[in-house]
């Protein structure tokens, strides 16, 4: 799986996880939009401040991979990335 294929899956997984969670406490978002998805959790303090801030930094670099050619992170940012993923998963 090329460092590309593992920020994206493992931004899916998160970003479905953020929405199972807000369906799973009847919270309506609105939007399809992750931003405003996390936000809302965090104002329901259903994720804390520093979740949501990692959550932030995993959708920018997310969007870096999505819309960069020669995207190439060094392996131990993508181990990272998906450490970071899946611990948020939990």
């Amino acid at each position: 799986m090329s460092p590309r294929d593992v920020v994206q899956t493992s931004w899916l997984k998160v970003d479905q996880a953020l929405v199972e969670l807000a369906k799973s406490k009847n919270i309506l978002i609105g939007s399809t939009v992750p931003r405003y998805t996390i936000n809302k959790l965090r104002e329901e303090k259903l994720i804390s401040n520093e979740d949501a801030i990692a959550i932030h930094e995993l959708k920018k670099l997310r969007n870096t991979s999505a819309h960069t050619i020669d995207f190439s992170p060094q392996i131990s940012s993508i181990v990272e990335y998906k450490t970071m993923a899946d611990n948020l998963c939990e």
